[in-house]
């Protein structure tokens, strides 16, 4: 996937180590800036389960790297999933971002 894509694709500049690539086109999912989080799940609805039933990882950042490398149709996260995979570089799918309203927002619809 790296030979299609390539890291000039994100504009992200790979370092010293080298960080697994991780296919998550078929993901729905939403950065959550609050806590700093990307939410992924395989269905719509399952992204949006008030029980839980979807992953959760924090956006791993450095000094020098932003949250999210945005192409045209696909985005780079780096996310650390905090056990013994530590640090994964997942492509995303723009078509399948989903943003939550704001909660000022839900208070006009």
């Amino acid at each position: 996937m790296l030979d299609y894509f390539g890291f000039n694709y994100f504009g992200y500049p790979e370092g010293w180590r080298r960080i697994p690539l991780e296919d998550s086109q078929l993901f729905y999912w939403r950065i959550d800036d609050g806590p700093g989080t990307v939410t992924f799940h395989e269905s719509e609805e399952g992204l949006n389960d008030p029980k839980g039933n979807h992953l959760c990882e924090k956006i791993y950042t450095q000094n020098f790297s932003p949250k999210c490398y945005r192409g045209k149709d696909f985005t780079l996260i780096c996310t650390d999933e905090g056990g013994d995979c530590g640090k994964m570089l997942r492509i995303f799918s723009n078509e399948r971002e989903r943003v939550l309203p704001s909660e000022c927002e839900e208070e006009f619809l």
